[in-house]
């Protein structure tokens, strides 16, 4: 073999070397990638299920401050009969 193709064979291999290590660090980069979106999805998926269940004792809250302010009501019609 001459000392040329040799000389082209190694470079070559070491343009092989180099591709390799490029495929390797993206898919490593690609799989962390994967890893960084799914913790975002589950982060999204509670923050919406922590917000739903805010939603929902909103909506307790005012049924209990209406029920309160109704028994308020009857309370102040009740204490103004015993006034007059």
């Amino acid at each position: 073999m001459s000392a040329e193709a040799l000389e082209t064979f190694n470079s070559i291999e070491q343009a092989v070397e180099r591709i390799r290590d490029v495929s390797t660090r993206t898919a490593s980069a690609a799989e962390e990638q994967h890893s960084v979106n799914e913790d975002i999805n589950r982060n999204i998926v509670t923050v919406n299920n922590s917000a739903n269940q805010i939603t929902d004792v909103s909506k307790t809250l005012e049924e209990l401050c209406a029920n309160q302010s109704s028994l308020n009501l009857r309370l102040t019609k009740l204490v103004a009969r015993f006034r007059t």
